[in-house]
Parts: structure tokens; C-alpha cells; sequence
């Protein structure tokens, strides 16, 4: 693994850290509900988060500006397109590869052993 591919690593594994930090001590809590910011500008502004907003604002927090042009950063039909467009590729677990179809996007965290998984 190259050198830099080890820091852009460090860099999202430390927003990761900081963003779940300020969700903890804050009391956020999980939803799939209309109290969902829809922008990155709208996380500290509501106390509601899914996988996805998580997953919008910790790329934020690492230098991706571009988070802020993401029509909807909790719902994952927009949030999949958005990151694709911008260079990113779905990974998926090839024991999952038959769910494919049924539109699974599986988000594996690289400090937790299991894969969450979100259906759209």
C-alpha cells in the first residue's frame, strides 16, 4: 500500500472518529424519519442521523468539500450516484452479490468486524 493511500486512510479513519465523538456527546440518535438534515450544512442542526448522513459527513470532515453539493445526504438512491460521480466505487460483499439486485448497499466499517447493511 502506498504511502499516501496510508495517510488519505488515517485522515478518514480519524473524521470517522470525530465525527461518531461529537454524535455521542451530543444525543443524536438514529432515524429514517423526516428530521433527517438534508445537507451537510444541516448536521449540526438537528440531533437525527442515519448510516448515510454518518457516511456524508465524516468524507466532509476529511476534505471533501464536494459533500456540500450532494442533493440529499441521507438517503442513500441519492447518496450512491453523488459519491459514483465523484470517483467512487460500491464495494460489495460477494457472499451479498445476490441481493445485488434488490439495490443492497453494504457499508463495511473498518473498526467494527460486521458489515451493516441498508436497503434502499
Amino acid at each position: 500500500m502506498s504511502i499516501m493511500k496510508k495517510v488519505q486512510e488515517e485522515i478518514l479513519l480519524n473524521a470517522a472518529a470525530t465525527v461518531h465523538d461529537y454524535v455521542s456527546s451530543n444525543g443524536y440518535y438514529y432515524s429514517l424519519g423526516g428530521d433527517l438534515p438534508g445537507n451537510i450544512s444541516g448536521v449540526k442542526n438537528t440531533r437525527a442521523i442515519c448510516c448515510a448522513t454518518f457516511v456524508s459527513w465524516t468524507l466532509y470532515e476529511s476534505g471533501y468539500d464536494w459533500m456540500e453539493e450532494c442533493p440529499n445526504i441521507n438517503y442513500c438512491g441519492e447518496l450512491l450516484p453523488f459519491l459514483e460521480s465523484h470517483g467512487g466505487t460500491k464495494i460489495m460483499n460477494p457472499t451479498m452479490d445476490k441481493f445485488a439486485t434488490r439495490r443492497y448497499i453494504i457499508l463495511r466499517w473498518r473498526w467494527f468486524s460486521s458489515y451493516r447493511y441498508i436497503y434502499r
